[in-house]
């Protein structure tokens, strides 16, 4: 199931005409977590660019390297 989520939050992005990185298109991918897909989902129907699609977590800008 969240294979396909994934799928159709990166089409979607992909429709939009939404550029996403592919860092995040890996994220996006990688993601098992039902909830957050969900979350992104919503998103990539809503946003104007891809700063917020998918948004990192807290922890995850926590780590990331600068």
């Amino acid at each position: 199931m969240a294979e396909e989520r994934a799928k159709v939050i990166l089409c979607t992005i992909d429709l939009r005409g939404i550029e996403l990185s592919e860092e995040d298109r890996e994220r996006v991918r990688s993601c098992d977590d039902l909830d957050r897909l969900a979350v992104w989902l919503d998103r990539a129907y809503e946003v104007k660019d891809a700063a917020r699609c998918p948004e990192r977590t807290d922890s995850e800008v926590a780590t990331a390297a600068p």
